[in-house]
């Protein structure tokens, strides 16, 4: 049994994302490494109007739950022009090769 911890530092911007089924999710768009544990706020103007922009107004996330992805951090999938973005937690991530292979179905992603 493959007993490997992946990380977002694992992940890469362009790599493609497949669910535990084996279909293609779409391609890693943004990461967001979260906030380091204790120690606040840590990051830098630009990554906060980046994640501020990923949660405006016009999405269908539940503010806890964005509050949640802000804190513990997330990938943020381009699922191609006819649908949604969405986003993994680091704990949906079954493994990291050159993909990036997650341990639930599309159906069980986070959209916008």
């Amino acid at each position: 049994m493959d007993t490997t911890t992946y990380t977002f530092k694992d992940v890469e911007e362009g790599m493609p994302v497949i669910d535990s089924n084996g279909d293609r999710v779409g391609t890693v768009d943004f990461l967001h490494y979260g906030q380091e544990p204790g120690t606040g706020d840590v990051q830098t103007n630009d990554l906060i109007e980046e994640v501020a922009e990923v949660f405006a107004a016009d999405n269908n996330i539940p503010e806890e739950l964005q509050e949640r992805l802000k804190r513990e951090g997330y990938i943020q999938i381009d699922s191609g022009i006819l649908q949604s973005d969405a986003f993994v937690m680091e704990d949906q991530i079954a493994r990291v090769d050159e993909h990036v292979h997650l341990t639930i179905t599309k159906d069980k992603l986070i959209y916008r």
